[in-house]
C-alpha cells in the first residue's frame, strides 16, 4: 500500500472495519480488535494513525515487530493477519494489521470477541449472549 491509499482509507475516520491506534503501546486494544474483526467481517486496524485520523506514523524495530508477533500468538486456534508497513515518512511507518473474516471463532487472551459498530464485545461464541467489552484507550 502507497502513503496516498493510506491517507485515503484514514480520510473517512474509524468504522466497523477500521480502528486507529497512535503507538503499539495500544497493542492489547489492537489484538481485542483484531479479534473482533475476524469474528465479524474483517477488518483493519492502523497502528501509528490517532484517534482522530493525524497520519503520525512510529519508529519501528525488531523489537516492535516481536512485540506485534507475541500478542498476535494468543489468538486461537491461529489466525490469518496481513503485516504490512507504510512508510510515513524518515524513520517513521505506519503498520497495518489486516485480516478477512475468520471461518472459526476465535479468542485471544481466552475472551472471545466480536466487533458490533465501534465497539468490541465479549462473548462465550457464535450464537452465545454477548457483552460490552471496554474499549482499551492507552496510549491513542
Amino acid at each position: 500500500m502507497k502513503l496516498q491509499d493510506l491517507e485515503e482509507l484514514i480520510q473517512n475516520g474509524e468504522s466497523d472495519t477500521l480502528e486507529f491506534k497512535k503507538t503499539t503501546a495500544s497493542l492489547d486494544g489492537a489484538a481485542q480488535t483484531l479479534c473482533g474483526f475476524l469474528n465479524g467481517k474483517g477488518g483493519h486496524v492502523l497502528i501509528g494513525v490517532s484517534a482522530n485520523g493525524k497520519l503520525a506514523g512510529q519508529s519501528v524495530t525488531d523489537c516492535t515487530l516481536q512485540e506485534i508477533a507475541r500478542a498476535l500468538a494468543k489468538f486461537e486456534p491461529h489466525a490469518q493477519i496481513h503485516i504490512h508497513r507504510i512508510a510515513v515518512e524518515p524513520n517513521k511507518e505506519v503498520i497495518m494489521l489486516a485480516t478477512p473474516p475468520a471461518d472459526r471463532t476465535l479468542r485471544d487472551d481466552f475472551q472471545h470477541l466480536k466487533r458490533l459498530g465501534l465497539i468490541v464485545i465479549k462473548g462465550h461464541g457464535r450464537g452465545a449472549s454477548w457483552s460490552l467489552a471496554p474499549r482499551s484507550n492507552k496510549a491513542e
